[in-house]
């Protein structure tokens, strides 16, 4: 069997579908390869740092981004830190920003601690397996390490290299230049959804090393049932914050729907409170149900406390294990959040969905692969929406059954075991 380096395992991402996911991601690579080496998720969205002489084309990079003060309608100061700051300050970095660096770069950190730090034992590595999962967009950190290390365990070293379970939004022009140069030159490249494949070959071309999967998290096939969630509620085994008690108490045999936010919310008062209108209108048509608010990520966590505190109500934390999280969220009669994750524990058990709009494209996406007609809601006016949202749960609290979705979705489970597809032994 070969042996791999398992780059961004996300099992340390506070956040219940990051740890499934790469609990059944890990599960299906240990199938057929061994892991010789992880490189955890934080090390990626903070990455260890040494300074580099700048090079002409840094240079150039910088020049570029300074010329820019003059064309941006952003206030001065802003195009100050942004354009003129930030790149003055990166110059020096050992990781590159735009594609035109990379190749210097990537020589520095061959030559560099940081490489071996990283990646122990390189000459033992047969496979690289880079996991996407929580999108490639943008201009973020995180994007542009993943795709520098494929960079790097591809062009540079020549080692088969896999970026697998992930969402790919090609949006905007720095980003596009990375993936023109290194997407092709991978050996296999999963995507999680369709509509990362079709924007992909839109705008890129059809390379011929790409894969229609599935998220690993659709292979999920435990659920503890209301009873064992009361039991380990009652033991003390489940973190639920509760703004009056002590020792929260909530009974998971009652009918309840569970709130939460999602990836297009930010971190302010103003996203409490467009989740505080919904809560209200709820409570306002009286629903036939209890409601509880869970955080499936960190970011959740900021946003929902205050939201829980103006109302009274238990919020599950995301510090529960992704067993636990799943369960609370497939035992109940209604999901209304903007999880991905979040979604597929609710789909997997038959619950119903309103969801709201992510950071990137991939609820719609989410949509249009499991074929549904449930809500789905624009972050930016939710609060007018209220009303509408509540009357919607409200409906499907009437539904008479639960939907029977395990048939439906026989497909998708296995297209999530095609992220490893593209990983053959190459010895």
């Amino acid at each position: 069997m070969d042996d791999i380096l398992f780059i961004s395992d996300t099992s340390d991402g506070q956040n219940w579908g990051c740890y499934e996911t790469s609990r059944q991601l890990r599960n299906l690579l240990l199938g057929s390869v061994n892991i010789q080496h992880t490189v955890f998720l934080n090390k990626i969205r903070d990455p260890a740092r040494t300074t580099v002489r700048p090079s002409l084309i840094d240079v150039q990079y910088l020049i570029g981004e300074c010329l820019k003060i003059f064309k941006s309608s952003s206030p001065v100061y802003r195009r100050l830190l942004d354009h003129g700051f930030r790149p003055a300050k990166h110059m020096f970095d050992i990781y590159p920003r735009v594609i035109d660096q990379f190749e210097n770069k990537s020589e520095l950190f061959l030559e560099s601690d940081l490489f071996n730090k990283y990646f122990p034992d390189p000459d033992k590595i047969d496979q690289v397996v880079i996991n996407g999962e929580g999108s490639i967009h943008g201009n973020r950190t995180k994007s542009r390490m993943l795709l520098f290390f494929a960079f790097i365990w591809q062009i540079k070293l020549k080692k088969p290299t896999h970026i697998v379970n992930h969402t790919l939004q090609i949006d905007t022009p720095e980003l596009k230049e990375m993936i023109k140069v290194i997407y092709p030159q991978l050996n296999s490249i999963a995507f999680r959804e369709p509509v990362s494949k079709s924007e992909y070959h839109s705008k890129i071309g059809d390379t011929g090393n790409t894969i229609q999967a599935a998220d690993a998290a659709w292979l999920l096939e435990e659920s503890l049932t209301k009873t064992e969630l009361n039991t380990i509620l009652r033991e003390g085994g489940m973190s639920v914050w509760h703004p009056t008690e002590i020792q929260p108490t909530f009974d998971f045999t009652d009918r309840y729907i569970c709130v939460s936010g999602g990836s297009g919310f930010g971190h302010g008062k103003e996203d409490s409170e467009k989740i505080s209108k919904i809560v209200q209108s709820l409570l306002d048509k009286d629903i036939d149900a209890n409601i509880l608010l869970v955080a499936p990520a960190q970011h959740d966590e900021h946003i929902l406390i205050r939201v829980a505190e103006s109302f009274s109500l238990p919020l599950a934390k995301v510090s529960n294990n992704s067993l636990v999280g799943a369960s609370i969220i497939g035992n109940s009669e209604l999901y209304l959040g903007g999880r991905w994750h979040g979604s597929i524990f609710a789909l997997l058990n038959g619950v119903s969905l309103i969801n709201f709009e992510a950071n990137t494209f991939k609820m719609r996406a989410l949509k249009q692969m499991v074929e549904t007609d449930h809500p789905l809601h624009p972050i930016h006016n939710l609060g007018s929406k209220s009303d509408e949202i509540a009357k919607s749960a409200k409906n499907e609290l009437n539904r008479k059954q639960r939907r029977d979705n395990k048939g439906s979705f026989r497909q998708i489970k296995n297209y999530a075991r095609y992220n490893t597809a593209g990983i053959i032994d190459v010895k």
